[in-house]
């Protein structure tokens, strides 16, 4: 895999505790973008959806933000409009949790379902349907720049919508196998694959898509079980707050399943994320080494990798998992005095 847009990160400037053993940390090379696209999306949604919204712990970070981390070969003309649509996903899930998610959820994936064979588009501007004029905008502005891998992409969230988009309407599992099925899902494979394959511009035909899923369960499990470990305080607070004790956490269901301590699971679920890290890489290897894939499914199995290690110091250093961590001064300045427009692009803006 060659690598143009973006840099390897010196591997003494984070920590990684020994949870993506042998996977660089990269990332892309233009910060910017992303900032403009996660921050324009919070004040679109607060246009269009809830002019009561405060600041948003969303996709961005002080040091590193999600996309450029995760996805650190996206092509710089699509990296403001992922992050917007990524923003936009975060807001949907911390929002939609007060209100009723599976509804919206019903709506996108038809959405996403009419939009991913490049249909007309309907006229969706009145404000009591924000969130589908947004989502609208996005997956309109995703087909003008790049038609098949958007189809494709589209075509994997209305997927993933109709799963329920990380509903997480469980919170009672009978063991860890049980709750990671389950938890895959709800990370959103369909989600994150239909990202890679824009992000790349790669063209990928269904049988390999089916076959990259497969591949790429362990990387699913780990990012599942990463994101519980780094948000267990966030979520049990949300619980508290909500009455609740119980909640939808790797930690609590091999707690409950063991009955042993929070420290106990944690170890447990950490040294299941290095077995499953290993997994992933050896399959990844043995693709490499086949003559009957594609060049471009090769390359979507290669770049997979970086969503662990991405995934990993993103939830280790950003506001949404850490109370402690603020954003950065340029991120503050945006979030709170608006997106300078001189550097703006997309079709977005002038449209909302």
């Amino acid at each position: 895999m060659t690598y143009v847009y973006s840099k390897q990160i010196d591997p003494s400037t984070y920590e990684t505790h020994g949870l993506c053993e042998n996977i660089p940390l990269r990332a892309h090379q233009d910060t910017i973008s992303e900032d403009i696209g996660a921050i324009r999306a919070q004040e679109d949604w607060r246009r269009h959806v809830d002019p009561c919204l405060g600041q948003v712990k969303g996709s961005l970070g002080p040091v590193y933000s999600i996309l450029s981390v995760m996805f650190p070969e996206t092509k710089p003309d699509r990296m403001e409009i992922l992050a917007y649509f990524h923003e936009y996903i975060a807001m949907h899930d911390d929002v939609a949790e007060l209100g009723d998610k599976a509804g919206h959820n019903d709506e996108a994936r038809d959405l996403c379902s009419k939009l991913s064979s490049a249909g007309p588009s309907p006229s969706l501007k009145s404000k009591d349907q924000g969130r589908k004029y947004l989502l609208s905008r996005i997956l309109r502005e995703m087909l003008s720049l790049d038609p098949g891998p958007a189809s494709t992409a589209i075509g994997l969230w209305a997927e993933w919508f109709e799963q329920g988009a990380g509903r997480r309407n469980r919170i009672r599992f009978a063991s860890l196998d049980e709750y990671l099925e389950y938890r895959m899902l709800d990370i959103g494979e369909h989600l994150l694959m239909g990202i890679l394959v824009f992000a790349m511009g790669l063209t990928i035909p269904g049988h390999e898509l089916q076959l990259a899923a497969k591949l790429c369960r362990p990387v699913w499990a780990v990012l599942g079980l990463t994101n519980d470990i780094f948000s267990y305080n966030k979520e049990k607070e949300f619980a508290a707050q909500r009455g609740e004790k119980s909640f939808f956490n790797s930690i609590c269901v091999v707690m409950e399943q063991f009955s042993i301590s929070r420290d106990e699971a944690e170890q447990m679920c950490r040294d299941l994320i290095k077995e499953r890290v290993s997994d992933f890489l050896t399959a990844a290897r043995n693709t490499l080494r086949r003559d009957d894939v594609s060049n471009d499914f090769k390359i979507l199995i290669d770049a997979a990798k970086f969503m662990i290690s991405g995934n990993l110091v993103w939830s280790m250093t950003v506001p949404r998992y850490n109370s402690t961590v603020s954003f950065s001064p340029r991120q503050l300045d945006w979030m709170l005095n608006g997106t300078p427009s001189l550097i703006r692009g997309g079709l977005i803006r002038g449209e909302v």
